[in-house]
C-alpha cells in the first residue's frame, strides 16, 4: 500500500506494510553488496547550511528547500548526497587511510516541477570512493554498481556510459567555427545535442565547418549511441577518453554478460562537478532510473 495520500504534501507518500518491506528488502540487498565490496556506512544529516551548495548540487539550486532557522541561519534540506558526503569527509581525510570507501542511505527532497505522480522525496543508496584517481578505480565502481543490481536480470539492464566534457570537445573538433573570438555558438550546439534536435544540430555543425559526413554521424549518434572506435575520436584531445569508454564498456559486458551498453555523450549527469567517466543504469519495464554517477575531481 503506497498510493498518494490527500493528507500529505504533493510528491511524498507513506509506505505501509508490503511496500515498506519491499523497499527495505531492495535496500538491504544493495547495502550488502556495497559492504562486501569494502564500503563502510556513513550516516549523513538531513539538514545543512545552504551556502556551500550554491552552484554545486546535481539538481540545481532552485530545487533546494531552504529556510531560516531561529538563529537566523539559512539552512537547506538534503537534496543531493554527494556534495554533503564530500563536505563531511574532506576535513577528516588527512587522518584516514586511503582510499576512503563509504556508502550512505536515506531520502533526499527536491522541489520538482508540478505534475501528477511527480515525486519530491526520493530514497537513495549511494557510494563514494575518495583518494584513488586511477581509471581502474572507475572500473571498480562500475563493477560494484552492476553487482549491486544483481537481482535484476542482465537482459533487462541498459548501461549508459558517457564522459564529462567529451561532447563539447567533440563538437569543437568537428566544427571549429563553433568557437571563435567574436562569438561562440558552442553552447547553442550543446543545447541542441542534449535536446536531441538532430536536424538543427546537423545544420549548425555544417555551418561551422563540419563535413557533411561528420555532421551526419554526430547527429545520428545522438539517437542511436556513439561508437568510441569511430574515426571521429582519432584526435589526441578525444582519443584517450574514447579508449577509456571502450574499456569501460568491455568491463561492464564481462561483469554482466547480456547487458546492453550504450555510449551517449549527451546524457552525462547535470551536476557541474563530474570530470571523467559517467554512467547510468536503467531496467526495461522500470518506472525510474536505477542508478547514476561518475568520477568527479572538482567538487
Amino acid at each position: 500500500m503506497s498510493s498518494p495520500s490527500p493528507n500529505l504534501p504533493r510528491g511524498v507518500q507513506a509506505l505501509l506494510f508490503d511496500s515498506a518491506e519491499r523497499r527495505r528488502r531492495v535496500e538491504e540487498s544493495v547495502v550488502r553488496a556495497l559492504a562486501e565490496a569494502g564500503f563502510r556506512e556513513t550516516v549523513l544529516p538531513v539538514l545543512d547550511f545552504s551556502a556551500p551548495y550554491d552552484g554545486v548540487t546535481a539538481e540545481g539550486d532552485e530545487r533546494l528547500y531552504r529556510f531560516v532557522d531561529r538563529g537566523g541561519e539559512l539552512l537547506a534540506l538534503r537534496a543531493d548526497f554527494t556534495p554533503m558526503a564530500a563536505r563531511v569527509v574532506a576535513p577528516r581525510l588527512a587522518g584516514l587511510p586511503m582510499p576512503v570507501a563509504l556508502f550512505y542511505r536515506g531520502d533526499v527532497v527536491r522541489d520538482e516541477p508540478s505534475g501528477v505522480g511527480k515525486p519530491r522525496e526520493f530514497a537513495q543508496v549511494g557510494a563514494e570512493l575518495y583518494g584513488d584517481g586511477s581509471f581502474e578505480a572507475d572500473l571498480g565502481m562500475l563493477r560494484t554498481l552492476l553487482g549491486a543490481a544483481a537481482e535484476v536480470p542482465s537482459e533487462r539492464l541498459v548501461l549508459t556510459l558517457g564522459w564529462a566534457g567529451l561532447l563539447p570537445a567533440l563538437l569543437s573538433a568537428v566544427a571549429p567555427g563553433l568557437v571563435n573570438r567574436k562569438k561562440s555558438t558552442l553552447d547553442a550546439a550543446l543545447a541542441d545535442a542534449r535536446a536531441r534536435r538532430v536536424g538543427r544540430l546537423s545544420e549548425r555543425l555544417r555551418a561551422a565547418g563540419a563535413t557533411p559526413r561528420a555532421a551526419e554521424e554526430v547527429s545520428g549518434a545522438l539517437l542511436s549511441g556513439f561508437d568510441p572506435a569511430s574515426a571521429l575520436f582519432d584526435l589526441p584531445v578525444l582519443a584517450e577518453a574514447a579508449r577509456a569508454l571502450t574499456s569501460a564498456g568491455r568491463a561492464a559486458g564481462t561483469a554482466r554478460p547480456g547487458l546492453e551498453v550504450v555510449f551517449d555523450l549527451a546524457a552525462a549527469p547535470a551536476a557541474p562537478y563530474y570530470t571523467g567517466l559517467t554512467f547510468a543504469l536503467d531496467a526495461s519495464g522500470g518506472t525510474g532510473r536505477l542508478a547514476a554517477g561518475g568520477r568527479y575531481d572538482r567538487l
